[in-house]
């Protein structure tokens, strides 16, 4: 996907920031995790700040909640 509204720092930190002003929620990509059969299946994330699982829906696009001063990161 040419996504360029979020970014990963090594290989295991996703950030989504938030890109629009007054903005309270932000759309983000998560991607899967490829098993022995061909189809994907979802990847467990967690929240850096609060150690909370997310899995994200088999689409792989979610929606994150991004109170004001806050930025999602997985």
């Amino acid at each position: 996907f040419g996504i360029d509204s979020q970014f990963m720092i090594g290989t295991a930190l996703l950030v989504t920031p938030v890109l629009e002003e007054n903005a309270t929620s932000v759309s983000g990509y998560f991607p899967c995790k490829f098993g022995k059969s061909a189809s994907a299946t979802p990847a467990v994330w967690y929240d850096f700040f609060t150690g909370q699982v997310f899995v994200p829906p088999q689409s792989g696009f979610a929606t994150l909640s991004a109170p004001y001063g806050s930025m999602p990161m997985h």
